[in-house]
C-alpha cells in the first residue's frame, strides 16, 4: 500500500522533492524516483530529483508532514510533524535532528476533551514567508515560534466547531486507539498569503478562518452553506489576495459529492466550481497557475 501525505519542492538546483509515504515495507521505483523504504510504517524521505539520491529524513512509526516547513531558497533546516503535537526539526547537511514540542506533557490514552492541545494526524506546520524564522503550527489553535520551537506561542482562539460529543477516545466503542493520532475538532490547513499578517486556517470538521493582524483577531469566512466537511486545503490566489479556493471531501459523510469553492472579495461569498467533476471524485486540493489565472 502507497500513500503520499504530502509532497514539497525546494527553488533551489538541483531540484529536490520531499515526500512522505505511508506505505508497507518494500522498496519502490515511482515513477523513476526512487524511495527507500527504513523500518516502520511511515517514513519521510527526500529525493534529488535528478540523481535519485534517497535519503531517509524521519523514520519509524511517526509521520513527518512537511507542508512548506522550510525556506524553498535556503532549505538548511527542515520542520515536520507527527501526532500528538511532536515535531524534528532536522539539520539537511548533517541529518541531525531535534524533537520539539511546544510543552511537555503526556497524552497517551486519553479521551480528545482531556487534551489541551488537539492535533491532526497530518497536523500542519508552515515556515512564514514574511517573518524570518518564523513557523506555525495548527492544533485546534494556531501556535508560533520565531525560536524553533524552543518557545510557542497561541496566537488564536479554537478555529474549530470543538464539539464534545466527538472528542471521546478513539477507535471507542471497540478499541482504545490511544496515541492520539485520530483526534477531531483539529486544524488541517495553514496557509498565508501575500500580504503580511494574514493568515488562512481550515479545520476537519468544515470551518474557514482568516486573521489580517498577525492572529491579533480572526474573522470567520466559511462558506454559509457549507456543511460539516474535511477542508484538506486552502488556495490563496498568486493574482488577487481576495480570490480563495478551497478543497473540501465528506466521503466520511457517505457523501462523494466533489467539493471544490472559490470566491473573490474575501470570503464574504462563495461559490461552487464542481463542474465536470464526476460523482466520486476526491477533491482533496486544488491550485491555481501562477500565470495563467483560468488554469486551476
Amino acid at each position: 500500500m502507497k500513500k503520499y501525505f504530502k509532497v514539497a519542492l525546494w527553488s533551489l538546483f538541483a531540484m529536490v522533492l520531499y515526500a512522505v509515504l505511508y506505505f508497507s515495507p518494500y522498496k519502490y521505483l515511482i515513477k523513476g524516483i526512487k524511495l527507500t523504504y527504513l523500518q516502520g510504517t511511515n517514513s519521510a524521505h527526500f529525493t534529488d530529483w535528478y540523481g535519485f539520491d534517497t535519503r531517509i529524513i524521519r523514520n519509524g512509526s511517526k509521520v513527518s508532514t512537511l507542508p512548506k516547513a522550510f525556506d524553498p531558497n535556503n532549505p538548511q533546516k527542515t520542520m515536520g510533524g507527527s501526532y500528538l503535537g511532536s515535531i524534528d526539526i532536522t539539520d539537511m547537511t548533517s541529518l541531525a535532528s531535534t524533537n520539539i514540542i511546544n510543552e511537555p506533557r503526556q497524552y497517551l490514552g486519553l479521551a480528545a476533551r482531556d487534551m489541551k492541545y488537539l492535533f491532526n494526524w497530518n497536523a500542519p506546520i508552515i515556515r512564514s514567508i514574511h517573518e524570518e524564522n518564523t513557523y506555525y503550527h495548527g492544533a485546534q489553535y494556531v501556535l508560533k515560534t520565531t525560536d524553533e520551537g524552543q518557545n510557542w506561542t497561541v496566537i488564536s482562539p479554537d478555529l474549530t466547531r470543538d464539539q464534545d460529543t466527538k472528542q471521546g477516545k478513539g477507535g471507542l466503542p471497540y478499541t482504545n486507539e490511544a496515541v492520539g493520532a485520530e483526534n477531531y475538532g483539529t486544524l488541517t490547513y495553514l496557509t498565508e498569503s501575500n500580504q503580511p499578517g494574514t493568515l488562512y486556517t481550515a479545520s476537519d470538521d468544515g470551518l474557514i478562518h482568516r486573521t489580517i493582524d498577525g492572529g491579533a483577531t480572526w474573522t470567520n469566512i466559511t462558506p454559509k452553506k457549507l456543511q460539516e466537511t474535511l477542508i484538506n486545503a486552502i488556495e490563496v490566489s498568486p493574482h488577487d489576495n481576495n480570490t480563495l479556493f478551497i478543497a473540501t471531501t465528506r466521503y466520511k459523510f457517505g457523501d462523494y459529492q466533489p467539493g471544490l469553492y472559490k470566491t473573490e472579495n474575501g470570503g464574504k461569498s462563495w461559490e461552487a466550481i464542481n463542474g465536470g467533476i464526476p460523482y466520486g471524485a476526491y477533491t482533496r486540493v486544488i491550485r491555481q497557475d501562477s500565470e495563467v489565472p483560468n488554469l486551476l
